[in-house]
């Protein structure tokens, strides 16, 4: 398992749109470290579905790849770079949640097993 080492949550506000978010920063016993974010989009969350509707990527190279893939049934963009180790998964629940997962010296896989212990249902079932 891995233990929080940090978090960090906050509201903002810029005319009439308004977001909050959480975050969490866990590490494990080796120095690998996740960080979850969950920002609640809120009266924005149609803007930003409009634009993650267009987001497509398949790359790969000698440095690391990124890609676009299906994740639950929710769009997600992972990118990994290899020279560092640090991976990224970042995904929008429902037009309204935006989920982030960033992981230095640590492998894709625990990124997404940290992905996996997020509840996107219950996060769906709140945006209605």
């Amino acid at each position: 398992g891995m233990a929080r080492t940090g978090y960090d949550s906050a509201r903002q506000q810029l005319g009439p749109f308004e977001a909050s978010f959480a975050q969490g920063t866990y590490e494990n016993t080796g120095g690998g470290r996740v960080t979850i974010k969950i920002t609640d989009a809120g009266s924005y969350g149609n803007l930003l579905s409009a634009a993650w509707g267009f987001v497509n990527v398949d790359q790969e190279d000698q440095e690391g790849s990124k890609r676009s893939v299906q994740y639950k049934g929710w769009r997600a963009l992972e990118e990994y770079r290899k020279r560092n180790q640090s991976s990224s998964i970042h995904m929008l629940v429902s037009q309204r949640f935006v989920i982030e997962l960033t992981g230095q010296s640590i492998a894709m896989d625990s990124v997404r097993s940290s992905l996996d212990a997020i509840n996107l249902d219950a996060l769906a079932r709140l945006a209605q």
